[in-house]
């Protein structure tokens, strides 16, 4: 049921990413949990959507060994309020099925979030952009896409480029939840450029959060691509797991217009 639903969730975001107008020019950050220093621009506009499955292991004794597949559209909008500062809005939906409590589907935990680009070197490197977002639980209590971690999360991320190929990207983000105990996550991104158009990207996150078998500090790693298609297009591919995490496999892909 969930590779059906994936398979038209993707065709429609497809249909809808490439229906829109072109115009500007823009990139787009290409790191999951860090932030690039890649804004809309001032009054401008980036609309995309990101396409995800995660398969979940749900280790607890009474379901031990079942696992839960969720697919999720997440339709997002970014907006330059001016050259150094974004707001972002992510609506997500999905689906997930699970073999100890079945299927379910609907709206997820929409987010907005504020970026600031609080310095840059003159040079573009290295720069500093604190970030914040409200987590919002708009998915119905007690749903597979309510993770309970309805609240705030604030952080900074640090960059720079080595040799005018390498981009290091790191950041610590504190999260403060409703229904959950606050976590701390650190990541770290590589993007190699292998030319202006093409990337390739490393992540690797670790939170102090445990997974269902109460091991400590997880951490998930992922690998993927980005590129530029034209002025206006862009999209990304992710790939990826985890160790002492229930997530096993990881799968994402990103597209965007600027305009």
């Amino acid at each position: 049921m969930v590779n059906k639903w994936f398979n038209k969730v993707f065709a429609a975001a497809i249909a809808l990413l490439f229906s829109c107008p072109l115009a500007g020019y823009a990139e787009s950050q290409r790191g999951i949990h860090t932030k690039e220093s890649i804004f809309p621009g001032r009054q401008l506009w980036e609309f995309g959507a990101r396409l995800s499955f995660v398969e979940t292991n749900d280790n607890l004794e009474q379901f031990r060994n079942s696992s839960t597949d969720t697919v999720l559209l997440t339709p997002y909008l970014r907006y330059g309020i001016n050259d150094d500062m974004s707001v972002d809005v992510d609506l997500p939906f999905g689906s997930a099925d699970s073999d100890a409590l079945g299927d379910d589907s609907g709206l997820g935990n929409i987010s907005v979030g504020l970026q600031l680009r609080a310095y840059q070197n003159a040079l573009e490197y290295p720069y500093v952009i604190p970030h914040i977002k409200l987590n919002l639980e708009t998915a119905d209590e007690n749903s597979a896409l309510d993770d309970g971690a309805g609240g705030v999360e604030f952080g900074v991320s640090v960059g720079t480029v080595v040799n005018d190929m390498y981009r290091w990207v790191g950041d610590v983000s504190y999260e403060i939840r409703g229904d959950e105990e606050n976590l701390i996550r650190g990541s770290v991104t590589l993007i190699t450029e292998i030319s202006e158009k093409f990337s390739l990207i490393l992540e690797a996150t670790i939170t102090d959060e445990g997974d269902s078998t109460g091991s400590d500090n997880p951490i998930v790693g992922i690998g993927g691509m980005a590129y530029q298609w034209s002025e206006n297009i862009h999209t990304s591919w992710y790939g990826g797991g985890g160790l002492n995490t229930d997530d096993d496999v990881i799968a994402m892909f990103k597209a965007g217009y600027s305009f």
